[in-house]
């Protein structure tokens, strides 16, 4: 499994528990892979430690972030 977003990358925040914070775009300044038990009720997913220009907002999952543009391999064509 291959991470979504890469460090230096520029995304927007889908969902975040302060709303006023939905939407802004926000750096990618760390990605960490979890890779628990799935037994234990924990998924195996990305986590990006993201930053706000001014501070970090700590980790997001993956699922919480979208990039600023579709990229080339996102877009489907019908």
């Amino acid at each position: 499994m291959e991470a979504r977003f890469q460090i230096g990358e520029k995304v927007k925040i889908a969902n975040y528990p302060d709303t006023s914070m939905i939407g802004n775009e926000v750096e990618i300044i760390n990605v960490h892979h979890s890779n628990f038990s799935p037994q234990k009720g924990y998924v195996d997913e990305w986590l990006y430690n993201v930053w706000d220009g001014k501070k970090s907002l700590g980790w997001a999952p993956e699922c919480d972030l979208e990039p600023l543009q579709l990229s080339s391999k996102q877009i489907r064509y019908e």
